[in-house]
């Protein structure tokens, strides 16, 4: 089972991200069903394994999207409305734009991953 940690992303303050069934629903309310973060742009030729591998890429709409709705209920405990653009003008350089990916990464990964069998 994954270890569910607290996440958190330097911007204009430090932030915590929240992955949850809000998250996601608030991700597919805004158009973003079926939205990938990482998007397949070819295929690199893997000569050890002599597999085709993807090559990936954020896509950056995406992760604005994904940050934003992740970044809601931070926001709503410091009592700042946070839109969407708000989220893309905090990410001002490729750092931060790294960052931000890796930690919603994270982020979907906890919330997505291997979950304990019940019963």
């Amino acid at each position: 089972m994954i270890k569910k940690l607290p996440l958190y992303v330097d911007l204009d303050r430090r932030r915590e991200l929240t992955f949850n069934l809000n998250t996601e629903i608030t991700i597919c309310s805004a158009g973003g069903q079926g939205a990938r973060v990482l998007e397949t742009v070819g295929t690199n030729h893997n000569e050890e394994t002599g597999e085709d591998e993807p090559i990936l890429r954020v896509n950056g709409e995406n992760l604005r999207l994904y940050l934003w709705a992740a970044l809601l209920a931070d926001a709503q405990r410091q009592n700042e409305k946070l839109t969407i653009e708000d989220v893309g003008g905090l990410i001002d350089n490729s750092q931060a734009a790294t960052d931000a990916a890796a930690k919603v990464l994270i982020g979907l990964n906890q919330y997505y991953g291997d979950q304990p069998k019940k019963g």
